[in-house]
């Protein structure tokens, strides 16, 4: 099981790191790690793999400081300065231009001396992937995020049917069912108001004939 958790750095750490010190309003800042565990039994397990986004930073707001350097040019890390969803969040970035996705193929100069080989079912080129004909194009997102009290959230979809918008919180426990029944194809907007919630992480998850996408909300009080 993959599980995604925050680590929270002080305002010391984040300054060592290149943080912009006017950006720590709360003097410290969260940041993003995954964790792979293999189960053991009903209540046990061991942590087989982990990721910190705080190891693959970038910035160029101190040059006396760790990580420098110039951010256009690695695309492959996260901007430690880059506040567009909250100036307390190191990775939660809504449209994070540099932060983003890319595939490169395995004799790409930063892989040298790296251990590459795959583990199932991970693959570096899948080969099995078939092709469907199925719509597959309604990007979830909501503005603003995080939010308080009010967020709307968007989506489109490609082919009228039963639609489902349901909320979770952060155990996955349903909180609020936002749509539930049959939409026309096209872009599709539902306010959510969360005034009785309290502050957090919450999951937003679209789900029609053909797909299902989640994306996750933050109540910030």
């Amino acid at each position: 099981m993959l599980l995604i958790a925050w680590e929270v750095k002080s305002r010391e750490e984040a300054i060592a790191a290149g943080r912009n010190p006017s950006l720590l309003v709360q003097n410290e800042l969260w940041s993003e790690h995954l964790i792979e565990v293999q189960f053991d039994g009903e209540s046990g397990g061991t942590i087989v793999w982990e990721w910190h986004a705080w190891d693959h930073l970038i910035q160029d707001f101190d040059a006396s400081n760790a990580h420098y350097g110039v951010v256009a040019e690695h695309p492959e890390l996260i901007d430690l300065n880059y506040t567009q969803s909250g100036p307390n969040s190191a990775t939660h970035n809504q449209s994070n231009r540099v932060f983003r996705c890319t595939r490169y193929a395995p004799d790409y100069a930063a892989f040298n001396g790296k251990e590459l080989t795959p583990g199932s079912p991970i693959e570096i080129y899948p080969t099995d992937i078939e092709n469907k004909s199925l719509p597959t194009d309604f990007p979830l997102r909501n503005n603003p995020n995080p939010f308080n009290p009010v967020t709307t959230i968007h989506f489109f979809i490609s082919q009228p049917g039963h639609v489902k918008l349901e909320v979770f919180n952060a155990i996955g426990q349903s909180i609020a069912v936002l749509v539930d029944g049959i939409l026309s194809d096209g872009p599709h907007v539902v306010t959510w108001n969360v005034a009785h919630f309290y502050s957090g992480v919450y999951y937003s998850r679209l789900t029609t004939n053909y797909k299902t996408e989640t994306k996750k909300i933050t109540l910030v009080r």
